[in-house]
């Protein structure tokens, strides 16, 4: 629902009256107006030629700017950015294309308390344009008329500018047969930018730099310069609101913090490496809460935790020597699956056939999660099929997944797999999976096994992905002593933030690597890891040209040197148990791509 700012609301019985009655007294005054004095029409006039008036009510349906050529407005002059100075000389020019008036740009100091003005952009000077922040939610913009100031704006630079245009569109409207302008304070009301934004979330004390569209009712605060001591202000705030902590998570120079309430959460994070601290707003509308902050207790053990990297169908989806793609599935304790894309379309029939023969539990196929981390045909395309083919067939419990906004451009192939398409594809289980969006430094538990995010692409703002690989979610899966590194397609921008983010703690036992080996990334990524057993998401063609020391300097084939065990995507599957120890005996499974009948 939209927010109307206070000061717009309908006006009371009294009020109306008082309206009637000034406008009764101000026919017998010479159309003398409230809120514009009156000179001369026939010649260029300027406040210095006007009087005194009484100023507009406050709940009055309209702001006269100019009545018969004469006005006592002024404009403040802007001390913001410069498309903010540049649009008060645009307000000032555009009244006399219209009126012939040339209104006068001044200084506060040139202002008394009486004077009626329009305000552009927050202003230390005018303490009513934080109050108007504060009552109206992140993402508003608007022009709003409250004791004898008119005050265009935003919650940002960005947002002023958008308020500055809107009023500059309403100053056309505004215009009179008689060349009078007239604001109906009735059309003017503030617009929530991206949508149904998480409402009744604290303002920072410190100044926001941006707010940022995050897509799917989620939006982003972000200061780019903070300090620990703005984080832990922030944090005391939100102990103030009806907002509960849920979790807290701190890797190496980042700090991590949850709170959430019956309408949405809100994260915030600090990065002491970059400064930069953000405060992600999601409301549940199309998405859910985190499940299982702690370990799940009270099931039933079936079975051990287990790995398993599908081989997928290349013959049908790609050519030999440029095959990638990638299918994981964890079993879990209780016998429920987690999944990990699932590779190509193709790709569909074979992951169902594995779920079903490696089944353990008497009520049927069970996902606790299907993670989906970019929009790739080699790991999306699966997921699609398999929710027009077999969705009616399993339950699927949740469906995570943080994309990008439809808006985001990453290239030409677009992005098109967001929260809203999941939702539409959660509807064909037989249960309706909910939807998890993670963010970076959040913990989801299935049984005793722990999913914490490292990156999103919601971590490079206010970068933008060059493209989708970037965007890919990353995290860890913590089992006992034991974590597995997913990176999906995460390439250079995504693997160099990492790096700054977390470094050493990067470490893990076993690593899925990213982009199936392609990409000339860091050397120092691999150093930070150090994985003891390497997950290859591709077939042993592409992956014997890409361990080639003439690919990238023989990058890959040092990696696998130093590694006990690589794990390709082809041929026999061989299931890992978990916590993942070389040397163990392994299980194997021969993929069926058939659809079954």
């Amino acid at each position: 629902m939209k927010q109307r700012p206070l000061l717009f609301r309908t006006a009371s019985i009294f009020c109306i009256l008082c309206a009637l009655c000034s406008l009764f007294l101000l026919a017998g005054c010479d159309n003398e107006n409230v809120g514009s004095d009156v000179t001369d029409t026939n010649t260029s006039t300027t406040a210095d030629e006007t009087t005194e008036t009484a100023a507009p009510e406050n709940d009055t349906d309209e702001v006269i700017l100019v009545k018969d050529g004469r006005s006592n407005l002024k404009l403040v002059r802007c001390y913001g950015a410069q498309k903010l100075r540049d649009g008060v000389i645009s307000i000032q020019k555009k009244i006399k294309q219209f009126t012939n008036v040339e209104i006068p740009i001044v200084d506060f100091d040139e202002i008394t308390e009486s004077d009626f003005c329009i305000v552009v952009g927050r202003d230390e000077n005018f303490p009513e344009t934080q109050s108007l922040l504060d009552k109206n939610g992140y993402g508003t913009y608007g022009f709003y008329y409250q004791n004898n100031r008119l005050f265009i704006l935003g919650a940002t630079d960005e947002l002023n500018e958008k308020a500055l245009n809107k009023f500059l569109t309403a100053l056309n409207a505004s215009v009179t047969a008689d060349k009078d302008m007239i604001l109906k304070i009735n059309e003017i009301e503030s617009e929530f930018v991206f949508g149904n934004w998480l409402e009744n979330v604290p303002h920072p004390t410190m100044e926001i730099d941006e707010v940022i569209d995050c897509n799917d009712s989620t939006f982003m605060l972000l200061k780019r310069v903070a300090s620990q001591s703005m984080f832990d202000s922030y944090i005391e705030q939100l102990k103030k609101t009806d907002y509960q902590q849920v979790q807290q998570n701190e890797i190496k120079n980042m700090r991590f913090v949850t709170y959430q309430n019956s309408d949405g959460q809100i994260m915030v994070s600090f990065d002491a490496y970059s400064k930069n601290m953000k405060i992600i707003c999601e409301r549940f509308s199309i998405t859910s809460a985190i499940p299982n902050v702690k370990p799940e207790t009270g099931y039933t053990k079936l079975t051990e935790n287990k790995l398993s990297v599908l081989s997928l169908n290349y013959a049908a989806s790609c050519t030999v020597t440029n095959a990638g793609g990638l299918s994981l599935v964890f079993t879990l304790e209780d016998g429920r699956y987690v999944i990990v894309d699932g590779g190509y379309k193709a790709d569909s029939s074979g992951l169902y056939n594995y779920l079903v023969d490696n089944n353990v539990r008497t009520d049927g196929v069970t996902i606790a999660a299907w993670i989906l981390t970019h929009d790739h045909y080699d790991h999306i395309g699966a997921f699609r099929q398999f929710v027009e083919q077999y969705g009616k067939k399993v339950t699927c419990e949740y469906l995570i997944s943080n994309t990008v906004p439809a808006s985001y451009e990453t290239s030409k192939e677009g992005a098109t797999a967001n929260i809203s398409d999941m939702s539409r594809y959660a509807s064909k289980f037989i249960n309706k999976a909910k939807i998890i969006k993670p963010h970076a430094g959040q913990k989801i538990y299935f049984c005793n096994v722990e999913f914490e995010m490292l990156y999103t692409h919601e971590e490079l703002y206010p970068r933008r992905a060059a493209w989708i690989n970037e965007t890919s979610l990353a995290f860890h899966v913590k089992v006992g002593d034991n974590k597995i590194l997913v990176t999906g397609d995460a390439e250079l921008q995504a693997i160099d933030k990492m790096i700054l983010m977390y470094g050493e703690a990067l470490k893990s036992d076993v690593l899925q690597l990213p982009h199936h080996g392609y990409t000339n990334i860091q050397q120092a990524f691999f150093d930070y890891v150090s994985p003891k057993c390497l997950i290859w998401p591709s077939n042993e063609a592409t992956k014997a040209l890409r361990v080639a020391n003439s690919w990238h300097n023989g990058l890959y084939q040092k990696l696998i040197d130093r590694c006990d065990a690589c794990y390709v995507a082809d041929g026999e599957v061989e299931i890992l148990t978990l916590p993942y120890r070389f040397g163990d005996q392994l299980q194997s499974y021969t993929m069926d791509f058939q659809t079954r009948r």
